[in-house]
């Protein structure tokens, strides 16, 4: 395991205020994935019982929206990310490339390094069996309100803050767009 990368995950988990207990039962199961884990968690080999990814909410420019794509494998309107790659240093490394690689978008402002937490079950495929991500979230301002999708995702879109906490979404994008809601 990169113990730089866990000492940097270790420090942005002692720093995070969950606010809802979806946030304070993953906190507790990402704190005891890398307190227990055998290999590397942050690799997405390790399976048992899962491993860390990064995604990240894409605010829009005027702050109206969130950029979602939709998800091919499991159906659903998402925030971008994934999995972990060598070359990330940490979490906010891992959301800015899968940012730009699932829709382009480089040129972003960090407003909260660790804005969410969420573990989610992956559902087994021919490549791996059922696991866990263990997500840790950006939320990141858009500069430019373009994008572009790539063959990675089915199809991407702004969604207002309101459509999203109040619709049929993923609790925990509503969850977030709640939030946002609530800072205004």
């Amino acid at each position: 395991m990169d113990r730089e990368r866990q000492r940097r995950l270790r420090t942005a988990l002692a720093a995070f205020s969950p606010i809802a207990a979806p946030q304070e039962q993953a906190l507790a199961q990402m704190e005891r994935l890398l307190a227990d884990a055998a290999g590397d968690p942050f690799h997405r080999e390790h399976l048992e019982p899962g491993h860390f990814t990064a995604s990240g909410f894409l605010l829009s420019p005027d702050g109206e929206s969130l950029l979602l794509v939709f998800h091919r494998k499991l159906q659903r309107w998402l925030q971008p990310g994934g999995h972990f790659e060598l070359a990330d240093g940490d979490h906010l490394d891992a959301a800015r490339r899968e940012v730009a690689e699932e829709v382009g978008v480089q040129e972003l402002d960090v407003l909260a390094p660790l804005h969410d937490l969420d573990v989610h079950t992956i559902p087994a495929n021919s490549k791996e069996g059922e696991h866990l991500h263990f997500d840790l979230r950006v939320l990141f301002r858009c500069r430019q309100a373009d994008w572009r999708a790539s063959d990675e995702v089915a199809a991407a879109r702004y969604f207002r803050l309101e459509e999203l906490a109040g619709g049929d979404f993923d609790d925990s994008v509503a969850r977030v767009a709640r939030r946002l809601l609530l800072a205004r």
